[in-house]
């Protein structure tokens, strides 16, 4: 699958802290991230900043309602380390699509995952405590919580950053009795 991205896309760089999609702009590209982690959130009404979701290596990474509808989008997209990623707007994708039927199946089979991934993630993640947010992100995302700021991972699991220290220092504590 990624080889025949990266046959029809050049990969592109970006700086740690680039802003990729800006909330309330057009997000006019996906991206498929081949190295580096990349963060979604938005700016709530008083201005804070609340992660939907990160993307690491091998994720593909689309705003749907703003990418093919031409519309604002929701969030911003912002690179938490430097990245090389495919990135393509909505033309290429249809011309690639068109001169290369199995990359039509490629990228519909990465919006079908992703989105199996969000639903997932969502049910798991109503049902479960603080503590048990924070394991299962380690378990199901393995060595990402080493590569997020700390206030950011508690933004995404539904928590102060104060909160996630005492359940990772609780956790901590009961490795070693």
């Amino acid at each position: 699958m990624l080889m025949d991205l990266v046959d029809e896309l050049k990969p592109k760089n970006y700086g740690k802290r680039t802003i990729l999609v800006a909330q309330d702009a057009i997000a006019r590209n996906c991206y498929f991230v081949i190295k580096g982690c990349l963060r979604l959130f938005f700016l709530d009404e008083n201005g804070v900043e609340n992660t939907s979701e990160f993307f690491a290596e091998e994720d593909s990474l689309t705003i749907i309602e703003s990418y093919r509808n031409n519309q604002p989008s929701p969030y911003s997209v912002e690179c938490l380390e430097d990245c090389m990623l495919l990135e393509s707007d909505l033309s290429q994708e249809e011309n690639m699509k068109s001169t290369n039927s199995a990359l039509g199946t490629i990228i519909q089979r990465a919006l079908e995952n992703s989105l199996n991934k969000n639903q997932n993630a969502q049910s798991r993640f109503r049902a479960m405590s603080p503590e048990l947010r924070y394991l299962d992100f380690l378990k199901v995302r393995p060595g990402l919580a080493a590569r997020i700021p700390q206030h950011q991972l508690a933004s995404y699991l539904g928590m102060k950053p104060e909160s996630l220290s005492r359940i990772k220092n609780r956790l901590h504590f009961s490795e070693k009795t």
